[in-house]
């Protein structure tokens, strides 16, 4: 499992979102990446 901070782009991208949403995210790099959201935790 791979830990992603609020600060990061990928982070605030998906702040707000839910497991089991799929979200698009606009990397540094100016390309995208879908992630699917498998789980959140503390």
């Amino acid at each position: 499992m791979e830990t992603i901070t609020d600060e990061s782009p990928v982070g605030k991208a998906l702040i707000g979102h839910r497991a089991g949403e799929e979200v698009t995210v606009t990397v540094p790099n100016g390309s995208t990446v879908q992630y699917r959201i498998l789980e959140i935790s503390l």
